[in-house]
């Protein structure tokens, strides 16, 4: 008697293993995909910073000059300015010293920045006096002319030069339009610019 059932066919090996290594390509693509996504979510969360604000204050500075250099010192810092009517000077005193200052009764060393970079400056016939405040009410700078009262943003000072007359810590730095900014509480620990002090 004859079969009619159709002849089995035998499996198509190659094609299964085709389908197979597809497949397999397939969720291996997954898992690299979904590995990648992890291992990239991981390293940002392990190298993330916390964002830094710029230091956006402002302080208050008068802008003046000294023998055609210009600076700045924080109106804090400055008791009074006011101009030189007298300035006394003093016989055998350090360079830097340019005389003494009759403020109120009290006598004020009036300091010259010129000097301190080696520079021998005449003073100016209407020159000023920036006098100190915050306890150096001893000590007052000399200035040409007196430019301006205007806000120093914290931010926009620039890192001082290596090559200025006193040590990096009497400036603050330096505006973009080359304003040395002083401090004077740096300016009144340096030795060298209080050697009357020491005579």
């Amino acid at each position: 008697m004859a079969d009619d059932r159709p002849a089995k066919q035998g499996l198509d090996w190659e094609a299964l293993k085709a389908r197979l290594e597809a497949a397999t390509a397939r969720i291996d693509d997954d898992f690299l995909a979904a590995d990648s996504a992890a291992l990239l979510t991981s390293r940002a969360q392990r190298y993330a910073r916390p964002l830094e604000h710029a230091d956006t204050s402002q302080e208050e500075a008068v802008v003046f000059a000294r023998g055609g250099i210009r600076y700045a010192a924080m109106v804090a810092d400055l008791a009074e300015i006011r101009p030189i009517d007298s300035l006394t000077p003093i016989p055998g005193i350090a360079a830097t010293i340019v005389g003494v200052l009759n403020v109120r009764g009290r006598m004020v060393a009036t300091h010259d920045l010129s000097a301190v970079r080696g520079e021998a400056v005449p003073v100016a016939e209407q020159s000023w006096a920036l006098v100190a405040g915050g306890g150096l009410e001893d000590m007052a700078l000399l200035a040409d002319e007196i430019e301006a009262i205007t806000n120093v943003p914290a931010d926009s000072l620039r890192p001082p030069p290596m090559n200025l007359a006193l040590p990096r810590h009497c400036y603050a730095g330096v505006t973009s339009d080359g304003c040395i900014v002083l401090k004077v509480a740096g300016l009144a620990a340096t030795p060298s610019f209080f050697q009357a002090r020491e005579a």
